[in-house]
């Protein structure tokens, strides 16, 4: 969306704000292995390591960012902390890569 850099973290940071300047409130950002970032709207930056892989081996990465946000969204929707909302997520990603397909 922004065609920047996003090598590394601090690009990815630069990138989200970009977005966040063009007025979207806040900016979620995942990263596959590299894991996910959230710009709040304060402009407070919340990063998530990826969680080890069920079983130890990726099968297929379709989905996973998908289900990183969906995952996201139910874990808002139950009150959790972003915080929460990001460790749920990132399970759920980590769970999607074990199947073959987005649907597994």
């Amino acid at each position: 969306l922004t065609r920047l850099p996003t090598t590394t973290n601090a690009d990815v940071e630069a990138a989200a704000r970009s977005l966040q300047a063009r007025g979207a409130r806040s900016v979620l950002v995942t990263l596959g292995r590299r894991g996910a970032m959230l710009l709040e709207e304060d402009g407070h930056v919340i990063w998530q390591a990826s969680l080890p892989v069920p079983g130890g081996v990726v099968v297929d990465a379709t989905g996973a960012g998908d289900s990183f946000r969906a995952a996201y969204v139910v874990a808002m929707a139950e009150g959790r902390s972003v915080r929460e909302c990001m460790r749920f997520a990132a399970a759920a990603g980590a769970a999607a890569v074990t199947k073959m397909g987005a649907v597994p």
